[in-house]
């Protein structure tokens, strides 16, 4: 299991041409991560469980399409700026009751 020390935070981005191929990629990363936008996440992820997912959904793109994961940096993430939409999930364990 993953301590949070793993997880790293990382951004999400996709351009796919089909709409049947962007329909199954949304499903996959709303299992694992937060839509912030259309074709954009963000999710918190160990480097193996990224490297899994980001294998998993290159075979999803073809020709012509995109996809990108960014990990984004602690000190990054404590100067970023939002307003609205879901936050990033938590970095650490939490409950839900």
């Amino acid at each position: 299991m993953a301590t949070t020390q793993d997880t790293i935070a990382w951004a999400i981005a996709y351009d796919i041409s089909d709409n049947r191929t962007r329909a199954r990629m949304a499903k996959r990363l709303e299992k694992v991560a937060v839509r912030v936008q259309g074709s954009v996440f963000e999710a918190r992820l160990t480097q193996k469980q990224a490297q899994a997912l980001f294998d998993h959904l290159s075979s999803l793109v073809d020709r012509g399409d995109s996809l990108r994961f960014y990990a984004l940096p602690k000190s990054s993430l404590d100067r970023s700026m939002t307003t609205g939409g879901s936050p990033l999930p938590e970095d650490g364990p939490y409950w839900i009751l």
